[in-house]
């Protein structure tokens, strides 16, 4: 029988394990995937970036793995590489990026998936129990969060000397909002898997103010450039 580099893909789905405690600074993750080679396979190691995470338990009856991860907060890009019994080997890069450990948000971690150019096409949030509280809907990478407040702007803005302008809007579920924030630029197309947010790509212009009834204000001052402006 022919020897050839075996075949090994990760799972798009993964789980997050509940956290113990409170006092948890590291994030539980059940990684799957499956992995074949026509010799036979002797291991598949679990990497993130150049740190070996360990290796993962093969069901050799299915050709799936599955590996138990704790990661510390940050962000986290995976792969797997999978030996055979004569020593040939093949990589290849998890689907998707994490970002865990997130103590500023309602959620804890983050899954974010990726397109075959790695920008990201859906970003998953799940809080401390493991429970998905919210995820994009749009596949052209634009954060649509089903269960998350939305706003809009209203179509005109006071405009003061040339370059400052008052521009005024809404937002829902207003009660939930702790704060709004006004990008120049066009927000959500690029992920940042430093701090783990979307809003990349733009300018962060400032933060609005929130009003009980659902409206929002902000006081802006523009360079002397085009702009395109995104909550």
């Amino acid at each position: 029988m022919s020897s050839s580099a075996p075949s090994i893909a990760f799972d798009t789905a993964l789980s997050f394990v509940p956290q113990s405690s409170p006092a948890d600074t590291s994030s539980e993750v059940l990684v799957t995937g499956t992995a074949s080679d026509n010799l036979g396979l002797a291991n598949v190691e679990i990497y993130d970036g150049s740190e070996d995470l360990g290796r993962a338990v093969l069901d050799r009856t299915t050709n799936g793995w599955t590996a138990d991860l704790n990661l510390s907060p940050g962000p986290h890009h995976l792969s797997a590489i999978a030996t055979n019994v004569s020593g040939q080997a093949s990589v290849v890069q998890s689907p998707y990026e994490l970002i865990t450990g997130i103590n500023d948000q309602r959620y804890t971690d983050q899954e974010v998936d990726l397109d075959g150019n790695g920008m990201a096409v859906r970003v998953s949030d799940y809080d401390a129990n493991g429970n998905l509280i919210s995820q994009s809907t749009d596949a052209g990478g634009v954060a649509s969060m089903a269960n998350s407040p939305k706003s809009a702007f209203d179509p005109t803005a006071a405009f003061v000397g040339g370059t400052a302008a008052t521009l005024t809007g809404t937002v829902t579920r207003s009660a939930d909002v702790e704060q709004l924030e006004i990008y120049d630029g066009p927000s959500a197309q690029v992920f940042d898997s430093t701090t783990g947010k979307v809003l990349t790509g733009a300018t962060a212009l400032g933060a609005a103010t929130l009003a009980g009834d659902g409206s929002c204000s902000s006081r802006l001052t523009f360079l002397q450039a085009s702009t395109s402006l995104r909550p």
